[in-house]
């Protein structure tokens, strides 16, 4: 009997070993099998509004030395990612706002405040490589020659100007033109004696030079001083009329101006910038009729045709003043 008993105490204890054999070999495998997955796939976290994911600390720090990254730091915010359709054969929600892998890869970049992302595509080095493949296709940048310019008054005022220009970008319109009395300006040369005319800017010139080309007033010639010496029908008189220029660089007419037209003067108009009439310079005007001085005239006015200094003198009259 007691051994029977003494049998069944073994059989029982035995069991009850075996039992706890099994529950530790059970655990051991489950922690393995934690363990084996977990060092194999990335475990992927998916959200409504995000995706996450957890990298291994080997790719964390990205192969650098044995620096040590908590766990919480492993845990990385990133843009939505890609899930496939499938997963390890099991079908797997995809987030519907990504609809391809981005074509940029993003790597981590650790500093002392955590893991950002950073776009490779937007690094220095990609920077300096497109402005660098920019500057080839473009090819080597010219810079435009600086052209000194002088221009010269030839007997106008300003004597001479000089200023600085592109050379592919001359514009003579823009230049001041200059003054001189008597005279109208004709355009620039590039000789004193107005010969040659300036029409472009020679290749590789980096000095310009150029004179002021005059030509006389229409129908009229002048002195230095702005005053008419002579008169041609080519323009002065027109049907009966003469009109002295209203222009500046004309101040004045003097006497036995008239001669070569005498004839073919009925009426004469006299504007403002007219301030010097020689005496006797409407005599001898047989078919002369008619005197007009424009107002804002600072030395002459007209009344009835006849023209009258600004003291009231008589300085010229129509041939019918003296009847």
């Amino acid at each position: 009997m007691e051994e029977i008993i003494g049998l069944s105490k073994s059989k029982v204890e035995f069991e009850e070993i075996w039992k706890r054999f099994h529950c530790a070999l059970f655990v051991v495998l489950l922690i393995y099998g934690l363990y084996y997955t977990a060092e194999k796939y990335e475990r992927i976290l998916v959200r409504p509004d995000e995706a996450w994911k957890v990298r291994t600390r080997t790719e964390a720090v990205n192969g650098i030395g044995d620096l040590k990254v908590s766990d919480a730091e492993m845990l990385v915010s990133l843009e939505p990612l890609y899930v496939p359709d499938k997963f390890e054969g099991r079908e797997m929600w995809k987030n519907p706002n990504t609809e391809s892998v981005p074509e940029t890869e993003k790597s981590l970049d650790i500093t002392a405040c955590g893991v950002n992302t950073t776009d490779a595509s937007e690094s220095p080095a990609a920077v300096e490589s497109e402005s660098g493949a920019a500057a080839d296709s473009a090819g080597e940048t010219t810079v435009p020659a600086v052209l000194t310019i002088y221009l010269h008054g030839n007997g106008g005022i300003p004597e001479i100007m000089t200023l600085t220009e592109a050379a592919d970008a001359v514009s003579p319109e823009s230049w001041s033109i200059p003054f001189r009395l008597g005279k109208v300006f004709d355009g620039w040369y590039l000789d004193a004696g107005c010969t040659v005319p300036f029409s472009a800017v020679e290749e590789g010139a980096e000095r310009l030079e150029l004179y002021a080309g005059w030509r006389e007033l229409t129908g009229f010639v002048s002195n230095d001083a702005g005053h008419i010496t002579s008169c041609t029908g080519a323009g002065g008189v027109a049907d009966g009329i003469l009109a002295l220029p209203a222009d500046a660089a004309c101040t004045g007419i003097e006497s036995g101006a008239l001669s070569a037209v005498a004839g073919q003067i009925e009426e004469i108009y006299i504007p403002a910038n007219i301030t010097y009439i020689g005496a006797g310079a409407f005599d001898g005007l047989p078919n002369l009729m008619y005197i007009e001085v424009a107002a804002g005239n600072p030395n002459y006015y007209s009344e009835g045709g006849v023209l009258y200094t600004s003291a009231g003198e008589v300085a010229a009259v129509p041939v019918w003043y003296g009847e």
